[in-house]
């Protein structure tokens, strides 16, 4: 994960008010569940683990839902 993915991550972490996210990688470089190669997948979750919001980051950082 790039520096730009990780501070995303935090952003929207803060922007959603939770410290509880998950995060998916690429790991073989075809992408991830349909998202271009060297993107993550970040779900944004609140204390019981129900989802606020999913995005796609990509690796310079932009977030998309």
């Amino acid at each position: 994960m790039t520096k730009a993915q990780e501070l995303a991550v935090e952003e929207l972490a803060t922007r959603y008010n939770s410290k509880n996210y998950a995060v998916l990688k690429d790991v073989d470089g075809t992408g991830i569940m349909g998202l271009p190669a060297g993107w993550v997948l970040v779900n944004i979750q609140r204390t019981d683990n129900t989802i606020i919001i999913q995005a796609g980051i990509s690796p310079e950082g932009s977030i998309h839902t």
